[in-house]
């Protein structure tokens, strides 16, 4: 009985082996087209194409034609270098393609060139004056060795609040965005705690509280009662260089005269530069170790510091410490510019 071809959405690669062996074997069309049940001028065409191309292997297809070109993927990326906070929406009236959509713009971005929009990280402002300082620090510091780092008492001062705020991930099902169960509980006027602290390589000073607004007699309280303590602790009878950053407190009379009379070698800082400051990594630790914190007063909450401060591994002090060099290199590389640490 003849076999009348049916109308085929596909034909598979092992039936284009049997018909390449077919004709291979001498067979002919129509006898194939009963076998397989695949049209003649089907059959021919696949004969064709192998005796040209050699293969019946299906070639890779060009998928959906891209929307913009590659004039336009160029122009926008110029955009983004001559300003790389502008909109999407800016984006296309710049290129004269306003009919693109914001979602359209972001994928010809990331499979042109590679980029994607990201929430910009907070660096402080620096003028260009500020910037050589940093640089010329960190050009004069480059060389020094691990013990020269390591004998530094690193300070500062640092706010803490009731609740730990970071942003967290929930999984929810659809609709269930403002479910009181899917949401961080935020408070307006959160109560903080203001702390100074200090830490060498060798471990952490003292963690003292800070009660209302901070003047200059107080810090110089803070550098007799606190810093030399801690000092006298983390370097018993060795030399020690003491830092801290340029707020008017800390450079003023007083407490400069305190230093210079207690001979306290105090480490030229420059000005905007809490990243070249381990200390600030510290803080931002010590928070997230505490982040499951439960607390309900100001003094609940500095006892839960305190515990925590004074857990801090020692590993990871050393860690910050030795991370000085490359600190410095950072800095130099983006010219006194703000650096990832």
């Amino acid at each position: 009985m003849e076999v009348t071809p049916k109308k085929r959405k596909r034909i598979t690669e092992f039936e284009d082996g049997l018909v390449v062996q077919g004709f291979l074997q001498g067979k002919s069309a129509k006898d194939l087209e009963k076998e397989l049940g695949i049209a003649k001028r089907t059959l021919y065409a696949k004969w064709k194409r192998y005796r040209e191309e050699g293969t019946l292997a299906k070639k890779p297809k060009s998928g959906r034609p891209k929307v913009t070109t590659v004039r336009e993927d160029i122009r926008m990326l110029r955009e983004i270098k001559k300003d790389p906070f502008i909109s999407c929406k800016m984006i296309g009236i710049a290129i004269d393609r306003p009919d693109l959509s914001p979602e359209t713009i972001r994928r010809r971005l990331k499979a042109a060139w590679g980029l994607k929009s990201c929430i910009a990280a907070d660096k402080p402002l620096l003028s260009r004056k500020n910037r050589l300082k940093r640089l010329k620090w960190a050009l004069v510091h480059r060389n020094w060795t691990p013990d020269q780092w390591r004998s530094i008492l690193w300070s500062d001062e640092s706010p803490f609040v009731i609740r730990y705020h970071a942003k967290r991930r929930v999984w929810r099902f659809p609709g269930q965005r403002y479910s009181p169960k899917n949401t961080n509980k935020t408070v307006k006027h959160d109560k903080k705690v203001m702390v100074w602290g200090c830490f060498s390589y060798g471990g952490v000073g003292n963690l003292f509280r800070i009660n209302g607004i901070m003047f200059k007699e107080d810090y110089k309280s803070i550098l007799s009662r606190q810093m030399i303590p801690s000092a006298d602790k983390l370097f018993p009878g060795i030399p020690f260089i003491f830092q801290q950053d340029n707020d008017p407190k800390h450079t003023a009379k007083i407490c400069k005269a305190y230093l210079v009379n207690k001979g306290v070698n105090v480490l030229d800082w420059p000005a905007q530069s809490p990243d070249l400051n381990p200390i600030e990594n510290l803080w931002s630790q010590l928070d997230r170790n505490l982040k499951d914190r439960v607390c309900n007063t100001e003094d609940q909450l500095f006892d839960v510091l305190k515990a925590g401060w004074d857990a801090l591994p020692q590993d990871y002090l050393q860690k910050l410490v030795d991370s000085m060099p490359s600190r410095c290199r950072a800095v130099i590389k983006a010219r006194g510019c703000g650096t990832k640490y």
